[in-house]
Protein backbone atom coordinates (compact mmCIF):
# COMPACT_ATOMS: atom_id res chain seq x y z
CA UNK A 1 0.00 0.00 0.00
CA UNK A 2 3.17 2.32 0.68
CA UNK A 3 3.66 1.87 -3.22
CA UNK A 4 0.37 3.09 -3.71
CA UNK A 5 0.35 5.83 -1.43
CA UNK A 6 3.38 7.39 -3.10
CA UNK A 7 2.60 6.81 -6.12
CA UNK A 8 -1.13 8.97 -6.04
CA UNK A 9 0.13 11.49 -3.89
CA UNK A 10 3.00 12.32 -7.09
CA UNK A 11 -0.17 12.33 -9.50
CA UNK A 12 -1.63 14.29 -6.85
CA UNK A 13 -4.84 11.92 -7.23
CA UNK A 14 -6.82 12.37 -4.05
CA UNK A 15 -9.20 9.68 -4.96
CA UNK A 16 -6.14 7.11 -5.04
CA UNK A 17 -5.04 8.64 -2.04
CA UNK A 18 -7.53 7.87 0.01
CA UNK A 19 -8.00 4.52 -1.08
CA UNK A 20 -5.18 3.43 0.18
CA UNK A 21 -5.80 4.91 3.63
CA UNK A 22 -8.18 2.70 6.27
CA UNK A 23 -11.21 4.13 7.14
CA UNK A 24 -10.73 5.13 10.71
CA UNK A 25 -7.41 6.63 9.62
CA UNK A 26 -5.34 9.06 11.47
CA UNK A 27 -3.58 12.30 9.82
CA UNK A 28 -1.25 14.27 12.15
CA UNK A 29 -0.54 17.33 9.80
CA UNK A 30 2.00 19.56 10.85
CA UNK A 31 -0.05 22.49 10.44
CA UNK A 32 -3.49 21.90 12.15
CA UNK A 33 -3.28 21.56 15.85
CA UNK A 34 -5.48 18.22 16.07
CA UNK A 35 -5.44 15.34 13.97
CA UNK A 36 -7.89 14.31 11.88
CA UNK A 37 -9.35 11.27 11.83
CA UNK A 38 -11.20 9.09 9.05
CA UNK A 39 -10.86 9.34 5.46
CA UNK A 40 -13.50 11.78 4.71
CA UNK A 41 -12.34 14.10 7.64
CA UNK A 42 -8.71 13.65 5.67
CA UNK A 43 -10.37 14.34 2.54
CA UNK A 44 -10.47 18.53 1.93
CA UNK A 45 -6.77 18.18 3.50
CA UNK A 46 -5.53 16.17 0.40
CA UNK A 47 -7.17 18.02 -1.08
CA UNK A 48 -5.77 21.62 -0.40
CA UNK A 49 -2.42 19.86 0.37
CA UNK A 50 -2.52 19.01 -3.48
CA UNK A 51 -3.23 22.57 -4.39
CA UNK A 52 -0.48 24.39 -2.53
CA UNK A 53 2.50 22.09 -2.82
CA UNK A 54 4.17 22.73 -6.15
CA UNK A 55 7.43 20.36 -7.61
CA UNK A 56 6.77 17.68 -5.11
CA UNK A 57 8.95 14.93 -5.28
CA UNK A 58 9.80 12.47 -2.93
CA UNK A 59 13.82 11.56 -2.29
CA UNK A 60 13.82 8.71 0.05
CA UNK A 61 11.54 5.64 1.20
CA UNK A 62 12.92 4.54 4.91
CA UNK A 63 11.11 0.72 5.39
CA UNK A 64 9.74 0.17 8.70
CA UNK A 65 11.89 -2.76 10.00
CA UNK A 66 14.28 -1.26 12.17
CA UNK A 67 14.64 -1.75 16.11
CA UNK A 68 12.24 1.24 16.77
CA UNK A 69 9.53 0.24 14.73
CA UNK A 70 8.85 -3.22 16.73
CA UNK A 71 8.88 -0.96 19.86
CA UNK A 72 6.21 1.66 17.98
CA UNK A 73 3.33 2.52 20.04
CA UNK A 74 0.80 1.47 17.49
CA UNK A 75 2.56 -2.03 16.88
CA UNK A 76 2.73 -1.63 13.16
CA UNK A 77 5.33 -1.20 10.99
CA UNK A 78 6.56 2.11 9.84
CA UNK A 79 7.69 3.54 6.29
CA UNK A 80 8.94 7.17 6.04
CA UNK A 81 8.98 8.64 2.68
CA UNK A 82 11.04 11.92 2.74
CA UNK A 83 10.25 14.66 0.03
CA UNK A 84 11.09 18.12 -1.30
CA UNK A 85 8.76 20.82 -2.65
CA UNK A 86 7.68 24.36 -2.72
CA UNK A 87 5.53 25.85 -0.83
CA UNK A 88 4.60 29.95 -1.28
CA UNK A 89 7.75 29.78 -3.33
CA UNK A 90 9.71 28.63 -0.34
CA UNK A 91 11.38 25.47 -0.70
CA UNK A 92 10.54 22.42 1.95
CA UNK A 93 11.62 19.62 3.22
CA UNK A 94 9.79 16.74 4.87
CA UNK A 95 8.57 13.48 5.61
CA UNK A 96 5.64 11.03 5.12
CA UNK A 97 5.57 8.40 8.64
CA UNK A 98 2.68 5.69 7.69
CA UNK A 99 1.76 3.27 9.76
CA UNK A 100 0.20 0.46 8.02
CA UNK A 101 -2.82 -1.71 9.78
CA UNK A 102 -3.40 -5.40 9.43
CA UNK A 103 -5.85 -5.37 6.52
CA UNK A 104 -2.58 -3.82 4.52
CA UNK A 105 -4.39 -0.51 4.76
CA UNK A 106 -2.35 3.06 6.04
CA UNK A 107 -3.77 3.33 9.24
CA UNK A 108 -1.80 6.30 10.40
CA UNK A 109 -0.20 9.00 8.92
CA UNK A 110 2.31 12.07 10.36
CA UNK A 111 4.13 14.64 8.25
CA UNK A 112 6.92 16.55 9.04
CA UNK A 113 8.00 19.45 7.59
CA UNK A 114 10.95 22.22 7.70
CA UNK A 115 12.06 24.97 7.59
CA UNK A 116 9.49 26.80 10.24
CA UNK A 117 9.39 29.50 7.44
CA UNK A 118 8.00 27.24 4.55
CA UNK A 119 5.92 25.63 7.42
CA UNK A 120 4.17 29.10 8.17
CA UNK A 121 3.42 29.60 4.39
CA UNK A 122 2.15 25.83 4.22
CA UNK A 123 -0.24 26.96 7.14
CA UNK A 124 -1.57 29.49 5.97
CA UNK A 125 -2.30 28.81 2.90
CA UNK A 126 -3.88 25.52 3.76
CA UNK A 127 -6.41 27.26 6.59
CA UNK A 128 -7.53 29.95 4.03
CA UNK A 129 -8.00 26.32 1.52
CA UNK A 130 -10.04 24.86 4.67
CA UNK A 131 -12.39 27.21 5.55
CA UNK A 132 -13.48 27.95 1.95
CA UNK A 133 -14.26 24.24 1.77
Amino acid sequence: MVDDFRRTVLEKDVPGILATLSPDVTFHSPVMPKPYRSRAAVAPLLTALAEVFEDFTYTAEFDGRSIESVRSTAGSPRHALEFTATVDGKSITGMDVLATGDDGLISEVTVLVRPVTAAHSLARLVGRRMTEA
